[in-house]
């Protein structure tokens, strides 16, 4: 869990059958500001901003005619870009589930995702390249990234 020291609010990225909203409050968490919908007409199956820089996003959706798609804003989503490399584009029936989707915390960041088809795709510098390190996997459910500190013992 982030420390609170250093942070300016608390920011809720809310994904669901309409679209992307977030919710900012102060630290306080006494009012809230709701934004959006971003990305309106399609389902947010998962969304995570990057506690580091709230400018920062990413987000899996879900459209019943363009399937599944990958987003990333950098700027607290006033415009989202699709990640287009990183899920097949054409005769590709996959989608990210709710819960396979995750990032690192490391810098540059490393973000996470697996599809229903078991393929795990991967980036280590924010999503401007990735990587498939599992492929021909059962039904991804989850992915959750640990950093592990190194054992002293060793």
């Amino acid at each position: 869990m982030p420390s609170e020291r250093g942070a300016s609010h608390v920011a809720l990225v809310i994904g669901t059958q309409k679209g992307l909203f977030v919710a900012r409050s102060s630290l306080a968490r006494a009012r809230w500001r709701l934004e959006g919908p971003h990305l309106a007409g399609y389902e947010i199956l998962h969304a995570w901003l990057d506690p580091r820089n709230s400018q920062t996003g990413y987000a899996a959706a879900a459209h019943p005619v363009w399937g599944a798609h990958l987003y990333r804003t950098g700027d607290a989503g006033r415009t989202c870009t699709p990640l287009t490399r990183w899920l097949p584009q054409s005769r590709a029936y996959v989608s990210v589930l709710r819960e396979a989707m995750d990032a690192d915390g490391i810098e540059p960041c490393g973000l996470y995702f697996g599809t229903t088809n078991g393929q795990l795709f991967a980036s280590r510098d924010g999503s401007e390249h990735r990587r498939v390190p599992a492929r021909f996997l059962p039904r991804i459910l989850s992915v959750r990234a640990a950093v592990v500190a190194r054992d002293p013992d060793r």
